[in-house]
């Protein structure tokens, strides 16, 4: 059964300070067409694309301060996104065997992406975390402001989405692995000789990490 994190933390930077409107949580800016934040609309996104995937899916869990939507569970956020990662993960049920991840600021997010993620992810298994690449010029195209971290390999050059399906077991026993990722998240060098050839290769042939 596949259980949901969304990460909902995190300040209002300062480009986002003309648009907070007085919040002081990304999550919560007002950007839909009917004021929704951006918290309501990635949750609506997840609860459509949990309907469409047909699998088995558990809770939503929300990590953060800020008001828990209807319908979700609130869990206790943490001082880094690991720390509040893994308190998600300890509010697991036994029958949540898997969990989808994704952060609270995604307001293009759409049900058809998240349920065409996790088909593609599961098709994988028996990986133990899946990550979408996208290619970075489409992402250029629709947002030409916005810097992200990107990676050139033979097939092009791609930047990560903001979802994941991990195995929770995965995380409890990888801890220190994945705070000294996170650590250098921002160095793709620093990552791939962590990853070592063999997950390198898995990399460039897209078992672990579904092309969009």
């Amino acid at each position: 059964m596949i259980a949901t994190l969304i990460l909902a933390g995190g300040t209002i930077s300062p480009e986002l300070q003309a648009v907070a409107d007085g919040a002081t949580n990304r999550a919560l800016i007002r950007v839909g067409p009917n004021g929704e934040t951006m918290l309501d609309l990635v949750v609506a996104a997840i609860r459509s694309g949990l309907a469409e995937y047909g699998g088995a899916t558990g809770r939503i869990l929300v990590a953060g301060e800020v008001p828990t939507p209807e319908g979700c569970v609130a869990v206790p956020g943490g001082t880094s996104m690991v720390d509040t990662l893994l308190s998600g993960v300890s509010a697991l049920r036994p029958e949540e065997t898997r969990l989808l991840l994704s952060t609270a600021d995604l307001p293009f997010l759409t049900g058809e992406a998240v349920a065409d993620f996790l088909r593609r992810a599961e098709a994988v298994q028996p990986a133990q975390f899946a990550y979408p690449i996208v290619e970075a010029t489409r992402c250029q195209e629709r947002f030409p402001q916005m810097k992200r971290t990107t990676l050139r390999i033979a097939e092009g050059t791609f930047t990560g989405g903001n979802l994941a399906l991990l195995d929770p077991a995965f995380l409890r026993d990888s801890e220190s692995v994945i705070r000294t990722a996170y650590g250098r998240r921002k160095d793709v060098s620093a990552l791939a000789q962590m990853l070592g050839a063999v997950s390198s290769f898995a990399f460039s042939s897209h078992v672990l990490f579904p092309r969009y």
